[in-house]
C-alpha cells in the first residue's frame, strides 16, 4: 500500500474529504492535509510493527507493546478483526448460525415486527449520515435500514434510539459486513451502555451525570472557566455520550477513541473524553490566555466545538495521563450502577429543547402511562429526543426477547459488566 493511498485527502467543490468520505470543517481542512503529509510515512511504520506484534512468533505476544499500541491507535486495515476478536463477537457471529439472515426473513415475512413509527424515525436518521458523506450512500443507507430494523425487531419492546444510526454507519465504513453491524451495535448498546439507548435514556442521563462528575474531579480547571461564563456541561457531554462522539470530532479521531471503547471497555471511553477536554482547554489557553476572562459565553461555546473539529491528530491528547489518582474499574462501574437507579428513584428525564446547550429537566408525570418510544413518525428534530421515564416506583423496561432470537449469555461471553474483560492500567497511559 502506498502512502498516496492510505493518506489522500480529496477535494470536491472547494471542500476536502476525509479518507472515509466525510466532508471537513474548514476547522480541519487545512490541519489534516498538513497532518495526512506528515503521517504517511509513520503511518506505514506502524502498520508494520502492528503486524510484527500480532504476528510474529518468535518475538511472542507481548501485553504492554499491544495497550501501547491500540492507545496510538490501530491501523484502519486491522480495525475490523481486532474490534470482532477484543469482545468476543467472532465467536458469537459463528456461533449465531445466521441468526441476522433469519431476522430479515422474519421482517419479511412480518412487517409488524419492526414498527411503522420505527421505520420513519429511522430513514429520517438514515439521511442525515449522507448530507455529509460521499461514500455509496445509497447502498450506505440500504445496509444501515437492514441492521437497525433487525435490531428493532431482535430487541422487541426496546426498538430504535437516536444514535444507533451514528454507530451502523461508523461500522459501515470500515467495511464490516451487515451481520457484523448488527452484532456489534447489539454489543454497543446493551453491554457497554445498558439501557443508553432505549426510549427512556435512563442510561443516557446516568451515564451524562457520570461523565460530568469525572470532567468536574479530572478537568476542574475547564469546569471552572465554564462556570465562570454560566455554561452548562450538558452541551458537551450529551453530544460526546448520546453519540459517541461521532461528528463531534473528524472520524478518524472518533475511531481512534472507539479503538480503546471497544477493547478496553465503556471505562476507556469516559478516559478518553476527560483526555481531550484536557487538551482542548490547554490549547485554548495557549491561544487566548488572559482573553478566556472576558470572552463571550456563546463565543467560547464554538471555540471549543471548533477546536474539537479540528482535532485530526487526537493522538497526543489520549497518550497522557489522567491528573490525580487512576479511575479504578470497580469503583467507575459502581458509580454508573447507582446512577442509574438514582434517575430512576427520581424519575427525571432530559428533553431536547431546540438547541444542545439548551436542556430542560422534569418530572416525569405521576401516573403511570405506557413508555411513549423515542421518536414517531409525526415527530421533529425539535422533539424527537424527548421521551419519558417510568414512574420512580416503577423498575425500567426490560427488553423482551423476540421470540425467534437466540439466547445472548452476558455473564459468559463478555463478562458480567461492560468493562470486566478488560483490565485498567491506568499507570500504563
Amino acid at each position: 500500500m502506498s502512502s498516496a493511498l492510505l493518506h489522500s485527502p480529496r477535494k470536491r467543490q472547494s471542500l476536502v474529504y476525509d479518507e472515509y468520505g466525510f466532508a471537513l470543517q474548514k476547522e480541519a481542512a487545512e490541519g489534516y492535509q498538513i497532518y495526512c503529509q506528515n503521517t504517511a510515512d509513520k503511518e506505514l511504520a506502524r502498520m508494520a510493527r502492528y503486524e510484527d506484534c500480532l504476528f510474529d512468533t518468535e518475538r511472542g505476544f507481548k501485553d504492554r507493546e499491544y495497550s501501547q499500541m491500540v492507545r496510538t491507535g490501530i491501523p484502519r486495515n486491522r480495525r475490523r478483526m481486532e474490534w470482532l476478536e477484543c469482545c468476543g463477537l467472532q465467536f458469537q457471529i459463528e456461533k449465531s448460525h445466521g441468526y441476522y439472515d433469519k431476522l430479515l426473513a422474519a421482517i419479511d415475512e412480518d412487517p409488524s415486527l419492526v414498527e411503522d413509527r420505527d421505520r420513519s424515525v429511522i430513514d429520517m436518521d438514515v439521511k442525515r449520515i449522507g448530507d455529509n458523506c460521499v461514500v455509496d450512500t445509497e447502498d450506505m443507507a440500504g445496509a444501515m435500514r437492514r441492521v437497525l430494523w433487525a435490531y428493532c425487531a431482535d430487541s422487541e419492546g426496546v426498538g430504535y434510539s437516536q444514535g444507533m444510526n451514528f454507530f451502523v454507519s461508523g461500522f459501515l465504513l470500515l467495511k464490516f459486513t451487515e451481520e457484523e453491524c448488527f452484532h456489534l451495535l447489539r454489543y454497543v448498546c446493551t453491554i457497554l451502555f445498558p439501557i443508553s439507548f432505549t426510549p427512556d435514556v435512563i442510561g443516557l442521563q446516568a451515564d451524562c451525570a457520570v461523565l460530568k462528575y469525572y470532567l468536574s474531579v479530572k478537568c476542574r480547571d475547564f469546569v471552572k472557566l465554564m462556570e465562570r461564563h454560566e455554561i452548562t456541561l450538558d452541551h458537551f457531554v450529551l453530544r460526546f455520550v448520546g453519540s459517541l462522539c461521532f461528528g463531534v470530532m473528524p472520524q478518524e479521531s472518533v475511531y481512534r477513541v472507539w479503538d480503546r471503547m471497544i477493547t478496553g471497555g465503556a471505562i476507556e471511553f469516559f478516559k478518553s473524553i476527560i483526555k481531550i477536554f484536557n487538551y482542548v482547554y490547554e490549547r485554548i489557553c495557549r491561544s487566548y490566555g488572559e482573553r478566556l476572562g472576558s470572552m463571550r459565553s456563546d463565543f467560547l461555546i464554538q471555540l471549543v466545538d471548533a477546536e474539537l473539529r479540528a482535532l485530526v491528530n487526537i493522538t497526543d491528547a489520549l497518550i497522557r495521563s489522567i491528573p490525580g489518582k487512576p479511575i479504578e474499574l470497580y469503583s467507575f462501574n459502581k458509580r454508573r450502577m447507582k446512577e442509574r437507579r438514582l434517575h430512576i428513584k427520581r424519575g427525571k428525564t432530559l428533553q431536547y429543547a431546540g438547541r444542545r446547550d439548551s436542556f430542560i429537566k422534569r418530572k416525569a408525570p405521576a401516573k403511570t402511562e405506557p413508555i411513549s418510544r423515542q421518536g414517531s413518525g409525526s415527530s421533529t428534530e425539535e422533539d424527537s429526543f424527548t421521551s419519558d421515564c417510568p414512574p420512580s416506583h416503577a423498575p425500567p423496561p426490560r427488553p423482551k426477547s423476540s421470540p425467534f432470537a437466540m439466547s445472548f449469555v452476558p455473564g459468559a461471553l463478555y463478562g458480567e459488566t461492560d468493562a470486566t474483560t478488560c483490565s485498567d492500567d491506568e499507570s500504563a497511559d
